[in-house]
């Protein structure tokens, strides 16, 4: 089962709420240009952010920044509900000045944050949510400023909230998600021994399959944070395979599974945004930020960088402010 309980799309600014109650997982590869809030109001989700798996719960919200990697997977129980936004920085960056919160990029901090919203403060949050969306609903004089005005509440009534830190990985280990161990009772009721086994059976295989789930994430973390850390390698995917125990066809149907690219084109992408600080803070040239960083030739170069940029690399480099330190 999904439901949308409502969508609405103007110019700098999307907003969704989306109930499922199947196995979904983002299926795009998900990189864009605009900042996001995810929260989730009900349920728990895997969450892929660059390098690293969470686990997000019912009340938790994750700020990610532009251009991260991203995607959520099930965790455990398939059903949850969230509220999604994407934000464009030009969208809010008035209003917020306006407000003494500087811009998008102060406000969300960190690349990506995962913060939780305390129990009692949690309707103040729904009802942020529910009175953006009648006022794109409705439509009524001044709606536009009011969204903006709502939006500029929420963002400071997150943002006040604790971070989390903890993750699903501690000390090379995760922790099971919701087991479920405790008395055999159902409905006011103990089990008989045949439910009891029954019931057993099921739990043995639920965490034989949670078990693999996690195993899954935690490999392609590895993988992930190998691949961000050396950004310049030209190790093949039989090679990263070997290095890390695993088969090929494995490892490329897990990583594709977790990050929505395959190993090449996260590997590329990491590439790709270790060039954009070479180019805007290093006096290398273009053909050298080519080499440093591995690409067979710079027209490949060029042709990556402009696949995940839209620019070229010397445009890039010109549009951004770089000048040439001495």
């Amino acid at each position: 089962m999904e439901r949308t309980l409502y969508k609405h799309i103007i110019d700098g600014l999307e907003i969704d709420q989306v109930i499922r109650d199947h196995e979904y997982s983002m299926v795009s590869r998900h990189l864009h240009e605009t900042y996001e809030l995810y929260y989730l109001t009900e349920g728990q989700r895997y969450y892929f952010i660059e390098r690293q798996t969470y686990l997000v719960k019912a009340g938790d919200v994750v700020l990610i920044k532009p251009n991260l990697i991203h995607k959520t997977s099930i965790a455990g129980e398939s059903y949850h509900n969230r509220i999604l936004l994407q934000i464009d920085r030009a969208f809010m960056d008035g209003v917020l000045k306006a407000c003494g919160l500087e811009n998008m990029e102060t406000v969300y901090g960190q690349d990506a944050e995962i913060l939780h919203i305390p129990e009692d403060k949690q309707p103040v949050i729904l009802e942020l949510f529910a009175s953006m969306e009648r006022e794109m609903a409705q439509k009524q004089k001044g709606w536009l400023t009011a969204v903006k005005l709502q939006l500029a509440r929420l963002l400071l009534e997150v943002t006040r909230c604790p971070q989390i830190t903890e993750q699903p990985m501690q000390n090379g280990t995760w922790n099971l998600v919701g087991t479920g161990h405790g008395e055999n009772r159902i409905e006011g009721r103990t089990l008989t021994q045949e439910e009891q086994k029954k019931d057993s059976g099921a739990s043995a295989r639920l965490e034989k399959g949670r078990a693999s789930t996690i195993w899954k994430h935690q490999k392609v973390n590895q993988v992930a944070d190998y691949l961000g850390r050396h950004p310049e390698t030209s190790e093949s995917l039989e090679e990263l395979a070997k290095r890390f125990y695993i088969s090929k066809s494995y490892l490329s149907r897990i990583f594709r599974e977790v990050t929505s690219f395959t190993v090449n084109e996260y590997k590329n992408v990491s590439r790709i945004k270790k060039s954009q600080q070479l180019l805007l803070h290093s006096d290398c040239s273009i053909t050298e930020v080519s080499d440093l960083l591995g690409f067979e030739n710079l027209t490949y170069y060029e042709r990556v960088f402009k696949k995940y940029t839209g620019v070229t690399p010397l445009k890039y480099r010109k549009e951004n402010g770089y000048s040439r330190s001495f």
